[in-house]
């Protein structure tokens, strides 16, 4: 009898450990592995969505990509960190929108300096806008 308590505990646990695990995991971490569907930097993917939206949505919207350039500024409210990128083009950036929970250290990004960074496209509002943004 002693066994079969001890054994229904055991299994209780486990089945409580995966259920914790499945419910609390963010599935937005899954970006640190998965592989970015194109590079290209900052400029050039301005530039596409500036010639033509529909097609540079085609080929980038809701899709995981590593985007560099030079950094213009890096914001931090709160614990959102959003690190913007150079186009070219004084009034319009790539804002990307970092991942604090899968990195926590930003510490070393400063402006000026040249960065990569993968992040699943949003699109353009007036910035080209990348979420869930991991450094590369």
């Amino acid at each position: 009898m002693k066994r079969i308590i001890v054994s229904f505990l055991v299994l209780s646990i486990a089945v409580g450990a995966a259920v914790y695990y499945y419910t609390q995991r963010d599935s937005r971490n899954d970006i640190k592995y998965q592989k970015a569907e194109a590079e290209i930097t900052a400029s050039v993917l301005y530039a596409i969505y500036s010639e033509d939206e529909d097609l540079a949505d085609s080929r980038y919207l809701g899709k995981v990509i590593t985007v560099s350039g030079q950094i213009v500024s890096v914001d931090q409210e709160d614990e959102k960190i959003t690190i913007s990128l150079d186009t070219d083009d004084p009034l319009n950036a790539v804002v990307c929108e970092m991942n604090t929970k899968i990195q926590a250290d930003f510490s070393d990004i400063r402006e000026g300096h040249e960065i990569s960074i993968k992040g699943e496209c949003s699109g353009k509002l007036m910035d080209i806008i990348l979420v869930n943004c991991i450094l590369n």
